[in-house]
């Protein structure tokens, strides 16, 4: 399985947002709930380091 994952910073009155897409799935299937569970977690833990710096 090919999938592609494209991350895009944005800044906007100073604050910087990230949006993460993965694409190439051919179905929302049990790789597709896998890394949609993973990137949530992920997501969650780069919040909590942030919010440290």
């Amino acid at each position: 399985m090919n999938t592609l994952v494209t991350w895009t910073l944005k800044q906007e009155d100073g604050t910087t947002y990230l949006h993460l897409e993965q694409t190439g799935f051919e179905k929302e299937d049990q790789a597709f709930n896998g890394a949609k569970h993973g990137w949530a977690k992920m997501g969650e833990e780069l919040k909590k380091v942030l919010e440290e710096m």
